[in-house]
């Protein structure tokens, strides 16, 4: 099953630590990349470090790297940029974001809902105050308004020093629970 991971710096396995060159942790550390290589997916990895939910002008381009890809799984992880963006840190703010990215994209693959994961990202403790219950809350409603499914990531993992970044640990764990969320649509793999 190839499953299209749409993120940021989690995603991407971005370390702070090391430099600009070589700022990722090696592929077998990912927890997007052990999907495939301990659990067997195909993945499929389009995390960039600073990304945010798409809005605006940067829908046509979300749609057009959704639209490039071959996927069975559209696993969507973003909102850690933008809660920690001063000019959106309210999670109602970051609901109106993944509103409008969600519309245009059940607009573009309306066939596919049920293919297509909103996750959190894991929580960061430099999230402005303690919002992590408002932010499940608002992605479990707009993933119930959509109809698309939900992977809760928000629980503590380890991180690195900065408190955001996983931990080579963190990304183990986080690969353990994400591959257990995501045996539920291996039946019917082509679909």
């Amino acid at each position: 099953m190839t499953i299209l991971g749409y993120g940021d710096s989690i995603m991407f396995g971005w370390d702070p630590r090391l430099g600009a060159r070589d700022n990722r942790l090696p592929e077998e550390c990912i927890w997007f990349e052990r999907l495939s290589f301990l659990y067997g997916y195909r993945g499929i990895n389009d995390g960039l470090p600073g990304r945010k939910i798409p809005v605006g002008h940067a829908v046509p381009g979300f749609l057009h790297a959704v639209s490039g890809q071959e996927w069975q799984v559209l696993f969507l992880m973003l909102g850690t940029n933008d809660l920690l963006d001063s000019g959106f840190r309210s999670p109602d703010r970051i609901g109106q974001r993944w509103d409008a990215a969600l519309a245009a994209l059940l607009e573009r693959f309306p066939e596919r809902k049920d293919r297509i994961v909103l996750a959190t990202c894991p929580y960061a403790p430099v999230f402005p105050g303690d919002l992590t219950e408002e932010i499940r809350r608002g992605y479990r409603v707009m993933a119930e308004k959509y109809g698309v499914s939900f992977f809760d990531a928000l629980d503590p993992l380890p991180a690195l020093y900065d408190g955001i970044h996983l931990s080579e640990e963190g990304h183990r764990i986080l690969a353990e629970r994400a591959a257990a969320f995501l045996s539920r649509f291996r039946t019917g793999e082509d679909s």
